[in-house]
């Protein structure tokens, strides 16, 4: 293989790695701190975060029960992966994790006793990584808050250009 041949396949490499690094960052965005947060029912919590939600759901006991896999609630599935689960004696400590999910979700609070981080997503996302905490304390719970997307509707037009066809047998 020629030289030239393997420049420009390097440069191809290099431009397809920088892009495709460039989209899992675009994900990620920096959260809000609430240092007095009033835990509450998921609803209430993402109405105190400002966040415009039809649905909520509240993930607790982060120190008892592994939050790792899917959590279904009002038609939509949040899965939380890569959970960093630190063993402190009879329970888990976790600072970090990912989630997904099927709808679009507008705020994920993220809160640990009476503090808060808030992550906002105004146009609706569907997975993000490397959520934490305010604190260097472990997570008590998340909640997540979204609505539904309205349906998609097809139209389809049918033109009659008034031609017709016919086929005779003999």
């Amino acid at each position: 293989m020629s030289r030239k041949i393997k420049a420009i396949l390097l440069m191809a490499a290099l431009m397809l790695s920088m892009s495709l690094a460039t989209l899992v960052n675009a994900a990620s965005v920096d959260p809000v701190y609430f240092g007095s947060w009033p835990s509450g029912n998921a609803e209430a919590e993402c109405d105190e975060a400002g966040c415009t939600a039809s649905f909520a759901y509240k993930i607790d006991s982060w120190d008892t029960v592994d939050p790792n896999g899917d959590h279904t609630w009002g038609g939509n599935t949040i899965t939380i992966s890569n959970a960093e689960m630190v063993p402190d004696n009879s329970k888990f400590e976790i600072f970090s994790f990912d989630w997904t999910s099927t709808y679009p979700v507008t705020c994920v609070i993220v809160s640990q006793g009476n503090i808060a981080n808030v992550f906002y997503y105004p146009n609706g996302l569907t997975g993000d990584t490397n959520l934490y905490g305010p604190s260097p304390y472990a997570i008590s719970h998340v909640t997540f808050c979204w609505n539904i997307p309205p349906p998609e509707i097809i139209v389809e037009k049918v033109i009659d250009w008034g031609v017709k066809e016919s086929a005779y047998m003999n």
